[in-house]
């Protein structure tokens, strides 16, 4: 599991390359992390429930993150 310190710095470094890219190539940079991302978690129910959690940024209740991250409060919202 991230610490926060290793979630801010690997946060930071992925808005760094998505500003690097140039704003029109940001979709394109975020679905490659994604795609990339998701080979690396190799679990579809977990990359299932992470998309629907992201569906839900919209909601008026903080979104769970499934898996291992489902009780970390620091993910949420």
């Amino acid at each position: 599991m991230l610490t926060d310190q290793e979630l801010d710095e690997v946060y930071t470094k992925a808005c760094y390359a998505m500003a690097e890219s140039g704003e029109a190539k940001q979709p394109l940079f975020l679905a490659r992390l994604a795609l990339l991302l998701m080979k690396e978690v190799g679990d579809a129910g977990r990359i299932r429930g992470t998309i629907e959690a992201a569906r839900s940024l919209n909601d008026a209740s903080p979104p769970r993150i499934p898996g291992r991250f489902a009780g970390d409060d620091r993910l949420k919202g």
